[in-house]
């Protein structure tokens, strides 16, 4: 698990984008980005929850998970 902590107490949240690969490299070691989750919300205290994720092995199709709806990502 790689964890993007964008929030600090004095700027709020850094609103710069950041770019995932397919793989990610740490420590030597590569592994495959097979989820994400996104915070939406004006603070680290409110807002929703998402998420994205691969279905299948290699290029699997990538699936928006909002609450109760699921639907294929664009």
């Amino acid at each position: 698990m790689l964890v993007l902590n964008r929030w600090n107490d004095f700027y709020g949240a850094s609103l710069h984008s950041v770019k995932a690969n397919a793989f990610i490299y740490f420590q030597g070691r590569r592994y495959a980005l097979a989820s994400t989750v996104c915070h939406l919300g004006p603070s680290p205290r409110s807002g929703h929850y998402i998420a994205v994720a691969r279905h299948g092995p290699g290029d699997g199709d990538w699936y928006l998970y909002d609450d109760h709806r699921c639907t294929i990502a664009t």
